[in-house]
């Protein structure tokens, strides 16, 4: 009798080890491009790396149908006019209002990026929800009252034909803060460090 040959994954495969061995790379990797922004977690990954990655991003939205193609920030610090065109990519579409959102969570996003991209994905993000009003927050089903989407510091997303799995594990190594796994989609925030499933 024969042993069964153990199943692998097909395709590429984004795990919380690959993750910390790309980002740990990325974080050797000669010297440092940009400037760091204040650290809001200091010792977190993200902090430790986040200077050494292209900030830039490649979004759409899955509700407006808009695409976001650009980079945030350069040798002389954040690019002001490309933070608004974030701020209003992720505004609240059912009530056309903006507010503006951590750029954390910006960084995160080009972090993930990195790592999906060198784990063979493309690294492009859909946005499900950014910035959410009291009166949209209110009016969703589920949604905590307090959510920090309303306060600019949380996202719900997906990235091209990653699995939610291989993303929250990624997200979590990198110490972003709040990150939930969700039918369809996953949250990251600039929050305390928590996890959860929705």
């Amino acid at each position: 009798m024969t042993a069964p040959i153990p199943s692998r994954p097909l395709g590429p495969t984004l795990t919380r080890r690959a993750a910390l061995g790309v980002v740990g790379g990325i974080a050797l990797a000669g010297p440092a491009a940009y400037a760091l922004p204040p650290a809001a977690r200091p010792g977190s990954l993200l902090d430790e790396v986040h200077n050494r990655v292209e900030p830039y991003l490649e979004l759409g939205h899955a509700h407006t149908g808009e695409t976001y193609v650009g980079r945030f920030y350069g040798p002389n610090g954040y690019d002001v006019a490309e933070l608004q065109k974030l701020d209003w990519f992720l505004r609240d579409w059912r009530q056309t209002a903006t507010v503006q959102m951590d750029p954390r969570l910006f960084w995160a996003l080009a972090v993930i990026r990195t790592v999906a991209q060198r784990a063979g994905f493309s690294g492009r993000a859909t946005i499900n929800s950014g910035y959410r009003t009291l009166k949209t927050n209110s009016s969703l089903e589920g949604t905590a009252r307090n959510s920090l989407h309303m306060a600019g510091r949380a996202i719900d997303l997906t990235f091209e034909k990653v699995p939610p799995s291989q993303l929250v594990g990624c997200a979590l190594a990198l110490q972003i803060g709040g990150v939930g796994q969700y039918p369809g989609f996953t949250h990251i925030d600039s929050g305390n460090l928590r996890t959860w499933h929705g």
